[in-house]
């Protein structure tokens, strides 16, 4: 059993490489909005080094989101492309699941989940809650402050990463970011995930955290 896993649903993009559950190889970078170039061409490397084939490949695992409309969009999409072509099943997770397994016991049941796409709004997970909330990133610190967690675990690019830390130095509320470091890579989390997800064959769909916003184009329009 060989597994291809993605995951888009982060601004940090993954791909991994497993064999029965265990993981062969991974590879991660910041994404710069790069996934088309990129996805394809990390699960080849993927495969060149662990000595395997694209016809090897029997099930797909991906993380659906939600997640930035660009990276989620093609992750999912490329996802989909494996498996029809290689006729292999699929197996998903939600970004909030997937990022929870890759906290470590000593934050879990402490830790607010945050999760950035385009724009100003943040999807914002609590330890407890199997619901997640869309709010204004202006508005998060003061909604961190009413939970009385005490870290934060998010996958947002460093500039984006250091606002937000202003944000909270300036209405001088207190809390740890938990660093990439401390938490398991993805493919070590998508060993947890595959025990518990459910194979299908149906296409995965993506979860946006807004709707996209399709421009209508202007051009006349003959009939």
């Amino acid at each position: 059993m060989l597994t291809v896993a993605i995951n888009s649903a982060t601004q940090r993009t993954s791909a991994a490489l497993l064999k029965n559950g265990k993981l062969l190889a991974e590879k991660s970078w910041i994404s710069n909005k790069d996934e088309a170039e990129k996805i394809l061409p990390a699960i080849q490397a993927l495969l060149k080094k662990t000595k395997n084939r694209w016809q090897d490949i029997t099930e797909i695992f991906v993380v659906t989101g939600p997640g930035p409309f660009t990276g989620l969009r093609i992750g999912v999409t490329v996802a989909n492309a494996l498996a029809w072509s290689t006729g292999s099943p699929i197996r998903t997770s939600g970004v909030f699941e997937c990022i929870r397994t890759q906290i470590g016991k000593k934050f879990l049941n402490k830790t607010a989940v945050v999760v950035k796409g385009g724009g100003d709004y943040i999807a914002l997970a609590l330890p407890q809650s199997k619901k997640e909330k869309l709010i204004e990133l202006k508005n998060f610190p003061i909604i961190f402050k009413k939970t009385g967690l005490k870290y934060i675990c998010t996958e947002m690019k460093p500039q984006e990463l250091a606002a937000l830390k202003k944000l909270f130095k300036a209405q001088k509320i207190s809390a740890r970011f938990v660093t990439p470091k401390e938490l398991k890579t993805f493919g070590h989390a998508a060993e947890e995930l595959l025990k518990t997800s459910k194979k299908s064959l149906k296409l995965a769909k993506p979860l946006y955290l807004q709707k996209p916003h399709i421009t209508q184009s202007k051009k006349p329009v003959f009939v």
